[in-house]
Order: C-alpha cells, then structure tokens, then sequence
C-alpha cells in the first residue's frame, strides 16, 4: 500500500473526479473515494483534483 512506502497523500485525478478534459467524470468516483478513505484511515489527506 502507498502509505506502507510512505505516501502523506493521496491524489485522485482531475479526470476522474471532475471529468477534465472530457467533461465526463467517473460515475463511480464516489464509491472509490469511499473506498481509499475506509482503507487509508482519516490522518491522511486525499487531494480530489491534480490541476
């Protein structure tokens, strides 16, 4: 896992979460976020957009 290698955040990228540049975001970016939040815990920070 990326926090184990010593990650101190995670990064989700803009196409997923807001669908940039093909204005179309993954339609399963909740259940996703929801699912790295539950395996990483609250301590670490998840940045939902990368520009």
């Amino acid at each position: 896992m990326l926090i184990e290698r010593g990650a101190e955040v995670i990064v989700i990228a803009s196409c997923i979460s807001k669908g940039n540049p093909i204005g179309y975001p993954c339609p399963h970016f909740a259940s996703l976020r929801h699912a790295v939040m539950k395996a990483i815990g609250p301590e670490i920070p998840i940045i939902e957009w990368t520009h």
